[in-house]
């Protein structure tokens, strides 16, 4: 299983004038699929950036490509990461959208399944794989560093998660590094893959990704729109502690920011392809302006 698993390389800054002053911007656009999607502002935002990294979690929030296609376009963008399953929409109210490759099958088949290696299963993972490898690798740039997570926020062993691995990486024909991202940091021994933890502080060594999704930035917003965030969303950081954890991660080929708008989420739990809640060009332009 280890030859199938590419070195991990950090893209170079393309693109960018000599004189500029380096800003690597990391940013978790969970969303950027929904038709809603503010494309412009998100874009925009970005001006800043000598140097891009993105990540969005494919078919959960719809199958548009145009805003995607624009941003990977750009040769400020060095790498990207597609989280392709939605593990944990099985646990969420309202479970699993029939578009989801989760939708109908329990958590414990999935995962008995993989680790029997079941034809049904695997056959199941490699079509939902082809179908997004059609949509995405054409619209990376062969210089982008290209990162796959097969699934977010997984409850996978790693036993269990080598299968869809090997499956993930022959349906992205090997241009894609593999990323395995559980939901509980289980430690970085004999792992042959990039190892991805979200939250605050988690503890991390190269090759490493790591994302604060799930920890929102307390953010500095005008007309007491912070406090109104606040209210609603609980688990929030400061935006000097959002500091440090880009700073902290340096070593890490990402250290994404996130905000919950940036899925969408309003107080109500519900349908990724439904939600309104998007950010404003204030919530992008504060989020970039933390990268140092």
């Amino acid at each position: 299983m280890k030859s199938l698993i590419p070195i991990f390389l950090i893209g170079c800054i393309a693109g960018a004038p000599a004189w500029a002053s380096a800003k690597t911007c990391s940013l978790a656009y969970y969303g950027i699929q929904h038709p809603a999607w503010p494309c412009e502002d998100s874009i925009a935002a970005l001006e800043p950036c000598t140097e891009i990294k993105v990540a969005f979690l494919a078919n959960s929030f719809g199958r548009e490509t145009a805003c995607l296609a624009r941003l990977l376009a750009d040769p400020r963008v060095t790498g990207v990461e597609a989280h392709l399953i939605n593990e944990r929409c099985s646990e969420r109210p309202g479970g699993c959208g029939a578009y989801e490759l989760m939708y109908g099958l329990p958590q414990s088949e999935f995962r008995d399944g993989l680790l029997a290696r079941d034809p049904a299963i695997l056959n199941r993972a490699g079509v939902f794989f082809t179908e997004l490898a059609g949509e995405i690798l054409p619209l990376i740039r062969p210089e982008t560093v290209c990162w796959i997570s097969p699934s977010l926020e997984s409850n996978l062993s790693p036993d269990e998660f080598y299968p869809l691995a090997e499956i993930a990486y022959h349906q992205f024909f090997g241009r894609c590094h593999i990323v395995y991202n559980p939901l509980k940091n289980r430690g970085q021994e004999f792992q042959p893959f990039i190892y991805e933890v979200h939250g605050k502080s988690p503890r991390l060594q190269a090759p490493c990704i790591t994302n604060l999704d799930g920890a929102d930035i307390a953010l500095d917003l005008a007309n007491n729109r912070q406090e109104q965030r606040r209210q609603f969303y609980k688990n929030l950081i400061s935006e000097r502690q959002a500091r440090r954890f880009v700073a902290r991660y340096e070593q890490c080929g990402a250290a994404f920011l996130w905000t919950h708008e940036f899925n969408g989420r309003s107080k109500r739990f519900n349908d990724p392809r439904n939600r309104t809640n998007w950010p404003s060009r204030e919530i992008f332009d504060r989020v970039v302006s933390l990268f140092p």
